[in-house]
């Protein structure tokens, strides 16, 4: 099994035996049948090139950005 951060409960049958794989900031092992498919969908992500919080919405423009801009109204 190779390791990914895992964004969503998962669970499937391996070896007859039920498998549950728990969301975590932390990697974890994931069965290498499954990979191709958790990737595609974004239910995991690889540990070296993203973060659980890859999916999160952005940050709305002047929402304390350093830009000064928080209060364009004004």
């Amino acid at each position: 099994m190779a390791k990914y951060i895992v964004k969503a409960t998962i669970q499937t049958l391996e070896k007859g035996k039920k498998l549950v794989i728990k969301p975590s900031a932390e990697p974890q092992e994931v069965p290498k049948a499954l990979v191709k498919e958790l990737l595609g969908k974004g239910l995991i992500v690889e540990s070296g090139t993203g973060s659980a919080k890859s999916g999160a919405e952005p940050a709305a423009p002047g929402a304390g950005d350093g830009t000064g801009d928080e209060n364009p109204g004004d």
